[in-house]
């Protein structure tokens, strides 16, 4: 019950819900989005370059962008991992080109690297030593949004114009920023 009365928790919980909706299962999501809005065989290698896009930037550049997140400076960090995410929701949205799905990739998983590690920096720096386990923990109910992504966007492809995916999606990242910030605000209990 003490981690229900911590309403920071329950802020970077509710704000990693929501961006786990975006960034959890993205790949589920995209293949929907690319199979409506093309063939099978075009999703196919379109999602081939994004995973490998995905891949190549997080093997790249995750150990220099992930060494300079400082915990004295998590939400400049974190809302600009936020702000990557958008901007990379963005293009997939308008993108007309390998190209630039590859590019929206490059943008969308630079924030990936800095928000996963930001998250947990976070719930470290408000964790009671005898309590760290059960934070972390309770921090990780928010893979339940990686769950929901793909049902979300079905749905959406499903009974809404296909860009609109991208657009409940930064609707998602824009709340869970807000989670965040309002998690970032509130003195501790």
């Amino acid at each position: 019950m003490q981690l229900v009365k911590d309403r920071r928790l329950v802020c970077f919980t509710l704000g990693g819900a929501l961006s786990a909706v975006v960034f959890g299962q993205f790949t589920a999501y995209l293949s929907q989005y690319l199979v409506v809005t093309s063939s099978a065989g075009e999703a196919a290698r379109y999602i081939s370059y994004l995973v490998a896009t995905n891949a190549v930037t997080v093997i790249a550049l995750q150990y220099v962008i992930g060494r300079r997140i400082s915990s004295r400076q998590l939400m400049p960090w974190l809302m600009a991992g936020m702000a990557l995410f958008l901007v990379g929701l963005l293009g997939f949205s308008l993108a007309q080109s390998l190209l630039v799905w590859c590019l929206a990739m490059l943008v969308f998983t630079l924030g990936e690297i800095i928000v996963i590690p930001a998250e947990y920096m976070f719930i470290d720096s408000i964790a009671p030593e005898h309590l760290r386990g059960v934070y972390y923990g309770a921090q990780n109910l928010s893979n339940l949004g990686a769950a929901l992504g793909p049902v979300i966007c079905g749905f959406a492809l499903a009974h809404l114009v296909p860009t609109a995916t991208f657009y409940l999606l930064i609707l998602s990242v824009l709340l869970a920023a807000l989670f965040y910030y309002l998690g970032a605000r509130r003195a501790p209990n």
